[in-house]
């Protein structure tokens, strides 16, 4: 073999390890014009020899100079070599991309740019090296050395030309290499795999798509990077994948949606944006391929649906929608157990919408698969049923509707029911807060009868006779006051008169005799009032206590609603309804004459006509009880005696009657073990639960309720009397109670109560306490300053929580009347600072301006509200999850089945005029449920306070009626119309001659800070403000004369007087007043455009 040594001379093999570039670069030239000569004699083992020299002598050498010399005397060589280099590049390359790795950053400099020249003369052949130059790349662009760095990038984008050029790289080859490296963090190493990924893509010939579930989930990983640039080329890098998806034929759907499901988890936002939408695009595209993942996609989805990002909510929910659109077939590989594991386990989910949909996920699956899924029942039962606790009324709403769906037949129906039964029994909260809805609904979806006449036949046998008797009292109350039973009221009503209601009575009756007042009620409601009488006349002494009482007292609240109209309009007649007579009194004995009960009860039978009472209730026993049922004529009285008859003959109300009285029996002999249990193990606890005032207990000697206890247990009729005087004793001071809340204090002292009230945390919610002055107050600088805990209504810290309340206006106080007063306050650091909440204090500088105060700016606030019903938060009037009639005959209406809430709106009205607020007016607005006051004309802050306390008068309103006041400006999504707080406004420039030239200018002005003001004008506006429903676009600022679609209107008067006012109807109904008024007044008055 020839000696490279022999070939090159020694001049030249020193200037090439010499420490100077441009000596190593001339020897490098020597050399190229050598191996130049060798390649054209066809020396092919000298310019091995040549080769090797450089390698072993040189750019393996332990001299930093001499591999440098070595790394540009292998570039000269290939570069003499030119054509046949490709021959020799075996030798050549290999010590060069060992160099990349040299320690010194000058060697791997150099072995950069011999290695480019290289590739330059080689250009395809270089393709044999790919994945290792790759690999070596890679490094190198996450150099520390800048300089390597930077010719690292020249080499890489000459190796990217000469890939793209090529037609023997293999990307199968490659794919690994990638795979492996795609999971790296250093942002350079990123943005060189991003390139490579982007590079290769665009080549024709080379199929990237078909491997990208290979490198798919790395460029998800660089969504979360740190640096915008990588974070946008990883992006794009997969909006143009997403693309060529969307173009081609044949996509490995399947592994990618794996990757892109624990995607749509990721803790960073855009990861999961850009998840979801490639979810939703191949939940369009997928087809079959899908199919087996849905239930993994469906995982993803419900979470994404509550996202705090809206564009992810919007995009989950698209995708939502989609997916369950699609009708797969279980034997395509839909798993619907799966579909069911994945809406089972979202039920638990802390976010309401997740919930929601996973039930309608349920509630789809059973009416398309409805054998598949009531097979896989057992699993979803339980979660179903804890889903009727739910926190949220839709939710409780919708897992209703899925219950219903499932018990369609009578096994799953029979099970419902009873599940239901022992859920209340567990859950005595849930009883309490949502047993009316669940009833009412179920009513609604599966029949009343039918769900009525299954609870009273499981009841029937239950052994709790304490839950028994609860539960009871439960469905008689939702029997009596809902709205969805009203059929099922009217077919109890012809107990007496069709066998129909006869059956439904009976059926009732067997489970409604474990409550005395239930049962009363049914006999009332069945109008069989000789059967009522008999029941309290069989009551006795232990029957009537406390619990007995408040259930009477519920009775006779009732009998004075509409439900019961007939009863009262009976009481007209006492001819023909003496046994009617006769038990009402029977209820009014056993009433404590200081009760509220009594006196309603006993003020209604003085109604009653006075003629032959006595009479009539003397000679019941000798009438047919129930003849006075039929109110016909003569005519018709022969043609249905005897199907009364009949009836009557078929409920048997005397074997009823022992029905009830053994039934009480069990109860009486249950309240008497509970006893003799409870006194069997004394202790000190029991005793202070005796009595009713713990602050007296004497622990020498029981109580007297103690010992009026232990005394029933031997049938003592002391004990029993004891017990009803104490019991009497309550209802009594039920009755002061309420006598105490309407006392007129002025009466008795001079001193007064004023409540204070002020805006609490949310900008929206009211707060108040009140305390006591020495006399009365007719200026708010005459009161004192006061405080409260700012921490608890979230407007200062635990650790500094004192805010300070300054009175600034008086109102009187229409609750407790008198001297008594409301005042408006506003909220200040203990250093006298405003608090953020504060928005007072801005518009009072603003209105103390002497430019505004000179216009006398006139406010007139048009507040719209919502009347919602409490337990469910669902307009009043409407049904129960359920929608009224289209919107049209409810604005300004009149009747039952338009107007809902008119009571609380004319106590308001009434309360605000006592209260000297300016209230001008008030109407029912366009959408069932809603109204409308207007307070006005007001001058400057006036018009805050004043709009403010009729705010708290109206909360306090509601409070009083079990309603509750709602001020979202879109309280219910779709066509109805939303809530706004309208304001007037007029200057004294305004209101002169020449006027409507400043109410144009004016308009202008606030056309052009549009965006600041939609911004000050409520939370919730965008849900409002749509184009649609009397509303301007939100984005969009146009006014017009009597135009209600605009965000600002002036009227015909005004246009034709030429001068006046005009109406900004953008303001949400949950605006802050202080805020709005003052905005306009600075914008209008103060405000200079350039």
């Amino acid at each position: 073999m020839a000696d490279g040594l022999s070939l090159i001379p020694a001049s030249v093999l020193r200037n090439l390890a010499d420490k100077l570039y441009e000596k190593r670069k001339n020897a490098a030239l020597e050399i190229e014009g050598i191996v130049k000569q060798l390649a054209l004699a066809g020396e092919h083992e000298k310019i091995s020899a040549v080769i090797n020299l450089l390698t072993v002598d040189f750019a393996c050498s332990p001299q930093a100079n001499q591999r440098k010399g070595g790394l540009i005397g292998l570039a000269a060589a290939t570069v003499g070599l030119a054509a046949e280099a490709a021959q020799h590049l075996e030798q050549i390359v290999p010590p060069v991309l060992n160099s990349f790795t040299d320690h010194d950053g000058r060697v791997r400099y150099y072995a950069c740019e011999a290695l480019y020249n290289i590739a330059k003369v080689v250009r395809g052949d270089f393709i044999f090296f790919f994945n290792k130059i790759f690999d070596a790349l890679c490094k190198l662009s996450a150099d520390a050395d800048p300089n390597v760095q930077s010719a690292a990038h020249l080499l890489d984008r000459l190796i990217k030309d000469i890939v793209t050029e090529s037609d023997q790289f293999s990307i199968e080859e490659f794919i690994p290499l990638l795979r492996e490296r795609m999971n790296v963090l250093n942002p350079y190493v990123r943005q060189f795999l991003v390139g490579w990924i982007t590079v290769l893509d665009s080549v024709p010939d080379i199929d990237m798509l078909g491997f990208l579930p290979d490198f798919l989930d790395g460029l998800f990983n660089m969504l979360s990077d740190s640096s915008h640039e990588i974070r946008q080329q990883a992006d794009s890098a997969l909006s143009e994948f997403l693309q060529e998806i969307k173009n081609s034929p044949n996509v490995d759907y399947g592994r990618m949606a794996e990757i892109l499901v624990q995607r749509a988890g990721s803790s960073d936002e855009f990861t999961r944006l850009t998840a979801i939408t490639w979810i939703n695009e191949f939940v369009k595209l997928g087809g079959e391929q899908l199919v087996p993942y849905y239930a993994d996609i469906l995982g993803a989805i419900l979470p994404c649906i509550s996202d705090k990002e809206e564009k992810i909510r919007v995009v989950a929910r698209e995708t939502n929608e989609e997916l369950r659109a699609i009708r797969a077939d279980p034997a395509d590989g839909f798993n619907i157990d799966a579909i069911l594991s994945i809406a089972r386990r979202e039920l638990t989910s802390e976010w309401e919408a997740t919930r929601i949909e996973a039930l309608h996920w349920i509630s789809a699956l059973l009416a398309r698969y409805r054998s598949e899924v009531i097979s896989y029942l057992n699993h979803t039962f339980d979660s179903l049923l804890n889903a009727l606790s739910d926190s949220s009324n839709e939710v409780v709403l919708l897992a209703l509707e899925v219950h219903a769906c499932i018990a369609e037949d009578n096994k799953n129906f029979w099970r419902l029911v009873g599940l239901l039964v022992r859920n209340f029994q567990n859950d005595r909260v849930l009883l309490e807060r949502r047993g009316a809805l669940i009833v009412r609904r179920l009513c609604v979806l599966l029949d009343a009868e039918r769900v009525y006449r299954q609870f009273s036949l499981n009841l029937e046998q239950e052994e709790d006779l304490d839950f028994a008797s609860v539960m009871v009292q439960a469905l008689n109350l939702i029997l009596l006051t809902s709205s969805e039973l009203a059929e099922l009221r009217g077919l109890v009503k012809l107990s007496l008169v069709q066998s129909s209601g006869q059956d439904l009575f009976v059926s009732l009756y067997s489970s409604w005799c474990h409550s005395p007042m239930a049962t009363i009620s049914l006999c009332l409601l069945a109008q069989a009032y000789n059967h009522a009488s008999s029941v309290i006349q069989s009551l006795r002494e232990e029957d009537i206590n406390a619990k007995f009482l408040v259930q009477l007292d519920k009775l006779i609240r009732l009998l004075e609603t509409p439900i019961f109209a007939y009863l009262r309009l009976q009481l007209l007649e006492p001819g023909k309804y003496t046994w009617l007579l006769k038990t009402l009194y029977g209820l009014l004995m056993m009433l404590p004459q200081q009760s509220a009960a009594f006196k309603i009860l006993r003020t209604r039978l003085k109604t009653v006509p006075s003629y032959s009472c006595i009479e009539q209730l003397k000679g019941t026993s000798s009438e047919n009880p129930y003849s006075q049922i039929l109110q016909f004529s003569e005519d018709n009285r022969n043609r249905y005696a005897a199907n009364v008859a009949n009836v009557y003959n078929a409920i048997d109300f005397p074997s009823r009657l022992q029905q009830f009285e053994q039934m009480q029996h069990k109860h009486r002999m249950h309240s008497k073990s509970k006893l003799q249990s409870r006194n069997s193990t004394p202790s000190i606890a029991s005793q202070v639960c005796g009595n009713k005032y713990i602050g007296r207990i004497t622990p020498s000697f029981p109580s007297p309720r103690d010992y009026a206890t232990s005394q029933i247990m031997e049938q003592s009729e002391t004990a029993k009397t004891m017990i009803s005087i104490e019991e009497e004793q309550l209802f009594a001071d039920m009755a002061l109670l309420t006598d105490l809340i309407k006392l007129n204090l002025s009466d008795y002292t001079e001193k007064i109560i004023a409540e204070y009230i002020w805006v609490g945390g949310s900008g929206v919610d009211l707060r108040s306490k009140a305390r006591t002055l020495s006399g009365p107050v007719t200026d708010p600088s005459q009161l004192p300053k006061w405080n409260y805990d700012g921490s608890s209504t979230g407007q200062a810290p635990g650790e500094d929580s004192e805010v300070i309340l300054y009175p600034q206006a008086i109102f009187k106080d229409p609750f407790r009347k008198g001297n008594n007063i409301l005042v408006m306050c506003d909220c200040y650091t203990p250093q006298g600072e405003p608090i953020p909440t504060n928005k007072r204090h801005n518009a009072a500088k603003i209105f103390s301006n002497p430019a505004v105060a000179a216009e006398e700016a006139w406010f007139g606030i048009e507040q719209e509200y919502t009347l919602l019903q409490k337990d469910v938060k669902w307009p009043i009037g409407w049904p129960i999850g359920g929608y009224p009639g289209p919107q049209g005959p409810y604005y300004c209406s009149a009747g039952a089945d338009k107007a809902f809430g008119r009571d609380v709106v004319d106590a308001h009205y009434k309360a605000c005029l006592y209260a000297g607020i300016d209230i001008s007016g008030i109407n029912g607005e366009v959408m069932p449920g809603q109204w409308e006051f207007q307070v006005g004309p007001c001058v400057g802050i006036s018009a805050g306070d004043q709009l403010w306390v009729a705010r708290y008068v109206l909360e306090r309103i509601t409070e009083m009626a079990g309603v509750v006041l709602s001020l979202d400006p879109k309280p219910i999504q779709g066509d109805w119309n939303g809530a706004g707080a309208h304001t007037n406004y007029s200057t004294k420039s305004m209101r002169s001659d020449g006027g409507y030239g400043v109410i144009k200018e004016a308009i202008e002005k606030l056309g052009r800070r549009h965006k600041e003001h939609i911004a000050a004008y409520g939370e919730g506006n965008e849900r409002r403000l749509t184009g649609r429903h009397e509303t301007a676009d939100i984005d969009t600022f146009v006014w017009g004369v009597a135009n209600r679609g605009a965000s600002i209107r002036v009227g015909r008067d005004t246009e034709k007087s030429g001068k006046g006012y005009f109406e900004d109807r953008r303001p949400a109904s949950n605006m802050d007043p202080y805020v709005v008024t003052s905005m306009i007044a600075e914008t209008t008055i103060l405000w200079k455009p350039t």
